[in-house]
């Protein structure tokens, strides 16, 4: 935190016009060393929420592709399961193809 400087007065209380602009110089020092601190910790702030970001991103993104990965090994292996259940029921396969053709006709008829 910067250090506060007091000023010199004279003895009858009468501030020149030189220690007033010594005055404001300090100010100006002051206002110049908080805003450098304040730039510097947003900076850090920033930096902070984007390496955040960047790694939930990385998470999510590995989620996904294991996700994906599960998809493609179950439509790798759907139509032999397809294959096994209709030979195993072939009356309950005909029924449902059959209430997929009538669902299919309602629906197309309709339009």
């Amino acid at each position: 935190m910067p250090e506060v400087k007091s000023m010199p007065s004279t003895h009858s209380g009468d501030v020149t016009l030189d220690q007033l602009a010594e005055q404001i110089d300090v100010l100006r020092n002051e206002i110049s060393d908080l805003t450098r601190s304040a730039a510097a910790f947003a900076q850090q702030k920033g930096d902070a929420a984007l390496q955040d970001a960047r790694s939930k991103a990385d998470r999510a993104l590995a989620q996904g592709s294991d996700k994906l990965e599960d998809v493609r090994e179950t439509l790798e292996h759907l139509p032999d399961r397809t294959k096994e259940a209709v030979q195993q029921r072939p009356l309950m396969a005909l029924g449902v193809a059959a209430g997929i053709g009538l669902l299919v006709g309602l629906l197309s008829g309709r339009r």
